[in-house]
């Protein structure tokens, strides 16, 4: 007990000075320590409270209002069509509540949505500089949370499957996505940048282990994702006529020759799992169930077509709309099923109004991008970010992870120093 408040008395004027700067000072730097924490949040909880990491995104968005609310008149965020839409989405999300199955659940769904917007908010309120400062953060928090993965406690629901690799209470399917987009945003934009032969090894030493740690999850769509990023660098060399990867080939093909049974060794322990998974799909109660999840999700739209049930309401009514008995959720058996599909999950829970105002930011992030992708790295590592995420939303609820949230302000960021470097 002792020794707990000497370490508190040692820790609390750090604390108080890194509060202090992160409200007065720079709210960046807060969030550059939320980007660092973010692959194992989880772990920095306080029971029911909530976790350590909403405590700071509250922090650093007060810290974000108090240092631009001087020169609000200089900040056009509200001229920024995505900004407005989400505004528009988390009042059509609180209004759910009115009619929701379950309007407790609605509540917080809709204060989870203002804490993805306060995230964006903070993102789109910083500028380049910062913006690479964000992700290098991120990509270090990866690595870090990959290397030291198997000493963090696991989440509830997968203490029995070790197979699956994950950090700091993630789902491992959602690990896989964060990962991925983490790896498309290293490889396409600081990668490629980099001059120095050290921070090139750095940067390769920190993409190879996201990568191992995405194979790792055994996540099947994570595996499908993968091609998304894989291909664009596939495309990128074949256009520049470099044959450095044919020489890559070629040296793995004698290095497999020559240590077969050894690397036959590694296959087995490491990637033979994943592929494993695949064949038994159809032995999967679970995977097997997912197209039947998406025909109730579909019911529940026919259903409840323009408000939908409720936000975050789905679970508490799917099993009353399928014609087959659902598997129980891993995490949460008393309830039902999310709708594993981003579109008829959204679509479900918040209606036809709901499910328009989100595929027309999905539209705006997506038109961006490519205009940025044209000249701007940036610009194609969030080409290949937003296609992995619309790959995880095919079989994954995504529409309230965080990332996704952080991947729009990226967008806006550079959307908009381009727009402003155009008008000077």
């Amino acid at each position: 007990m002792k020794e707990e408040i000497i370490v508190f008395i040692l820790v609390s004027p750090i604390i108080i000075y890194l509060l202090f700067v992160i409200l007065f000072k720079n709210f960046s730097i807060g969030f550059t320590i939320i980007m660092f924490i973010l692959p194992f949040e989880n772990l920095l909880g306080t029971g029911e409270s909530g976790s350590i990491s909403r405590y700071l995104i509250i922090l650093t968005g007060v810290g974000c209002f108090l240092q631009k609310i001087l020169i609000l008149n200089k900040v056009s965020i509200f001229k920024e069509p995505i900004f407005n839409l989400f505004l528009t989405l988390i009042f059509w999300s609180f209004a759910s509540i009115i009619w929701s199955v379950s309007p407790e659940t609605s509540l917080v769904t809709t204060i989870t949505l203002v804490g993805n917007f306060i995230l964006f908010s903070i993102v789109f309120l910083s500028n380049r500089k910062w913006l690479s400062i964000y992700w290098i953060s991120l990509l270090i928090g990866c690595t870090s949370s990959i290397i030291l993965g198997n000493f963090l406690p696991r989440p509830e629901g997968l203490e029995n499957n070790l197979d699956r690799f994950t950090t700091g209470g993630q789902d491992p399917n959602d690990l896989a996505g964060l990962l991925l987009i983490a790896f498309s945003v290293g490889v396409y934009v600081f990668y490629s940048q980099l001059k120095s032969k050290r921070s090139r090894f750095l940067m390769f030493f920190n993409l190879a282990t996201i990568f191992i740690g995405v194979l790792l999850t055994l996540s099947r769509t994570g595996l499908i994702a993968m091609v998304v990023p894989l291909s664009f660098l596939a495309l990128r060399k074949f256009e520049k006529k470099n044959y450095f990867h044919l020489i890559i080939l070629l040296f793995t093909s004698i290095l497999y020759i020559l240590g077969m049974d050894t690397i036959n060794e590694f296959l087995n322990l490491f990637i033979s799992p994943l592929f494993s998974r695949f064949n038994q799909l159809n032995e999967s109660q679970f995977a097997s169930a997912r197209w039947d999840i998406w025909l109730a999700a579909i019911e529940v739209i026919k259903h409840n077509f323009v408000l939908g049930v409720g936000a975050g309401a789905l679970p508490y009514v799917i099993d009353d709309y399928s014609s087959v008995i659902l598997p129980r959720s891993t995490y949460n058996p008393e309830i039902g099923l999310v709708a594993h599909n981003i579109i008829l999950s959204v679509w479900s829970e918040m209606g036809l109004i709901g499910i328009t105002i989100f595929v027309t930011i999905l539209f705006f992030g997506f038109q961006y991008t490519l205009n940025l992708s044209k000249k701007d790295p940036w610009g194609l590592g969030m080409l290949v970010s937003i296609l992995v995420v619309f790959v995880m939303g095919t079989t994954l609820s995504w529409e309230n992870k965080k990332i996704l949230y952080i991947l729009f302000g990226s967008i806006c960021v550079l959307y908009k120093s381009k727009k402003d470097y155009l008008d000077d």
